[in-house]
């Protein structure tokens, strides 16, 4: 018998075959429902603080990325205490940060990161 209760998660991919140091690295997302403001413009390879958006902080989610040979991907719990099972309007835009938490990897300016809702009311 199915269990009643899901757990939404989401599932992150990057097309970088240049590199294998993604094999491992932990990496935090973080899902808005207002794009947040950062205190720095610095860009990719920047460490990046958000300066405003806490009201419009939906969920975090920890993902444990694995290299194979066109890419990396990772599946990814929310994190504790997140709350990610929300019912979103109709046409309503979600935004989404991604930075590292056990290291730091270098991509090249052609890599694509995708995320994927594994669940969505």
């Amino acid at each position: 018998m199915p269990s009643p209760f899901y757990e939404p998660a989401v599932r992150l991919s990057v097309n970088d075959t240049a590199t294998s140091s993604w094999n491992g690295v932990i990496v935090q997302v973080d899902e808005w429902s207002t794009a947040p403001t950062f205190a720095s413009s610095y860009g990719d390879r920047s460490t990046f603080t958000p300066s405003t958006g806490a009201a419009y902080h939906l969920a975090s989610f920890t993902c444990t990325m694995t290299q194979i040979g066109d890419g990396s991907f990772a599946e990814c719990p929310p994190v504790v205490g997140t709350s990610p099972a929300i019912k979103l309007g109709s046409g309503t835009s979600v935004y989404w940060t991604l930075h590292t938490i056990t290291a730091s990897a270098t991509t090249s300016g052609g890599d694509v990161w995708t995320l994927t809702a594994e669940l969505s009311n």
